[in-house]
């Protein structure tokens, strides 16, 4: 089996890219996917143009590869290139090549511009450093495969050699693989963190693979006791700890009495030279563990963290994973094809509630249902329905940081000031913990704004915003049990909060003035204060102005409401 068998298009594509760098000294420009008129990569000179093309059709006959071929001449003799390079994953022989040579005898096409696996292949074996950049290319290798089967990574997640395959072609390589292992080389532990679908367990077990290539054990471990066990300074091995936090988030005790077995280990394996541990965790989870353990929070015992958010990733990045989900699962070229009409590409990658599982969920879920036609707008519709990425996170939030995220939604839509925050949500969470007999603590707003840094909420000079879009799209959806509704109407102390909340009661029920109504009662306390509250503020800066905040219901026009 050639090694390119587990490239995606995309990927293969890449590869030739830089082969033909390396072997014409030119730079060529990529393009994202999409119809590409003839082009895969382009180096441009006043007006010279080196065109390059690529064809992984590794699986397909020889027959569909010279049609492909043919219908590539029309579109590239419209550029006018002065060189034309073709790349192709097939094997060619020495007639194949000379009946492709045929088909572009049209174009400037040199001897030698015709590349076929072996041409590849060799192109490999001649600069390794090529293969060095591209994962998917050692990693299926049979002597790396066999390390990874024979570890122990792939036992303790249940997959076969095929699964390993797959998930390699899914892959999308990005900026978080450099550098999680610039972290962890530097550091010698390394915690990959994130929100919900971003790809923490994935990225940690290609970095796994990373070191397994060169000869290194592999250890996944349930427990620290299992890792003491297992630790050995003269035998190259990198420990995976999988979702490390998950199990004792539900016990803080626990967590104080596994701190310090945590902190030794850590220790152990810093002191060793050929010792190197991974570990993975929810980001909010993190957080309040570095806020409830000493040694976590221990500057001297820092965990080096790694978060990984979707927001840093390119567009490239995201439509490579998008395009390599789609080429693995079983969809028809029909499908293919109605995401290549219009603009739905762009509305999709650009998409604010853009995230790997839901990509992954939309092209491997049963879709026999879903018409080539209508393919594109049901991608957009669950990205649009954020519930399955944050719904599970949030019920299993505690009750101070749900009333967080609650307090946020109505705050501000874009960012929100902490102090300003802080009063509303001390008033929000006494009000619904005294509902549902639930203890607070006079610590509990900064506790919930630690904690759930990084994973649901983002904090930058002094705000706090929502740390993906979808969030907030979840809660819109979420928030819709009339009690609570009820108890949040009458724990209002802003006018502004008091408002978005009024506004989100009209859109819940909107067809029912008599639930309205019902509600407006429970505003009294807050309606009460207008009285006391002025309805505008001098504000001093370099020139002296008034700013005039209508702060009453009457600019709701809702007074017929009480």
């Amino acid at each position: 089996m050639s090694r390119l068998e587990n490239l995606s298009p995309i990927d293969f594509e890449d590869l030739c890219r830089d082969i033909a760098q390396v072997d014409t000294g030119m730079r060529f420009s990529a393009f994202g996917p999409g119809p590409d008129k003839g082009i895969d990569g382009r180096h441009s000179k006043g007006n010279d143009a080196t065109i390059l093309q690529s064809k992984h059709y590794l699986g397909s006959s020889f027959s569909s590869l010279l049609a492909a071929a043919r219908k590539e001449v029309a579109k590239v003799l419209l550029i006018k290139p002065k060189r034309y390079l073709f790349f192709t994953s097939q094997s060619l022989s020495p007639t194949k090549k000379n009946q492709l040579e045929e088909v572009f005898s049209s174009l400037p096409v040199q001897s030698g511009d015709i590349w076929g696996q072996e041409d590849i292949e060799g192109a490999l074996r001649q600069n390794p450093n090529i293969e060095k950049t591209h994962i998917k290319l050692w990693l299926s290798s049979v002597g790396v495969l066999e390390r990874i089967l024979q570890s122990g990574l792939e036992a303790f997640t249940q997959l076969t050699k095929q699964d390993i395959f797959e998930e390699l072609r899914v892959y999308a390589p990005n900026q978080s693989f450099n550098e999680a292992i610039d972290k962890l080389e530097s550091e010698k532990v390394l915690v990959v963190s994130g929100p919900p679908g971003v790809g923490k367990t994935t990225l940690a077990k290609i970095v796994s693979y990373h070191y397994l290539k060169d000869g290194w054990r592999f250890n996944a471990i349930n427990s620290l006791e299992d890792g003491f066990t297992k630790i050995m300074d003269e035998e190259p091995t990198i420990f995976f700890f999988d979702d490390f936090l998950g199990r004792i988030e539900l016990d803080r005790q626990s967590l104080l009495q596994k701190d310090t077995s945590l902190a030794m280990f850590v220790k152990r394996v810093k002191k060793s030279k050929n010792v190197r541990f991974i570990l993975t965790t929810r980001a909010h989870i993190f957080e309040e563990a570095r806020r409830v353990s000493d040694h976590v929070d221990d500057r001297r015992f820092q965990l080096s963290k790694y978060l990984l958010d979707v927001g840093v990733y390119t567009r490239k990045v995201k439509s490579n994973i998008l395009f390599n989900h789609l080429t693995v699962s079983k969809l028809s070229q029909d499908h293919f094809s109605s995401l290549l009409e219009g603009d739905w590409l762009k509305k999709i990658i650009d998409h604010k509630n853009y995230n790997p599982r839901v990509i992954s969920s939309v092209s491997s879920s049963c879709l026999d249902d879903v018409q080539p036609n209508e393919y594109p707008k049901y991608i957009l519709s669950a990205l649009d329905d954020p519930q399955q990425i944050w719904d599970k996170p949030f019920k299993s939030l505690e009750i101070k940081h749900q009333n967080f995220l609650v307090t946020l939604f109505f705050g501000n839509q874009f960012v929100q000031d902490i102090k300003g925050l802080e009063a509303q949500y001390i008033a929000t969470h006494r009000s619904v913990c005294q509902f549902y007999g639930q203890p607070i603590k006079p610590t509990d707003f900064e506790d919930a704004l630690k904690s759930l840094e990084s994973g649901f909420i983002s904090i930058s000079g002094g705000n706090v915003a929502f740390v993906n879009p979808s969030l907030r799209d979840y809660l819109k959806e979420y928030l819709t049990n009339k009690q609570l509704l009820k108890i949040l109407a009458a724990s209002s102390k802003r006018w502004d909060w008091g408002e978005r909340l009024w506004k989100h009661l009209k859109e819940v029920f909107a067809e029912n003035d008599d639930q309205l109504s019902e509600f407006c009662i429970h505003f009294k306390e807050l309606a009460e204060s207008a009285c006391e509250v002025p309805t505008y503020k001098q504000v001093k800066n370099k020139k002296t102005i008034l700013a005039f905040k209508n702060m009453t219901f009457r600019s709701l026009n809702d007074w017929s409401y009480f």
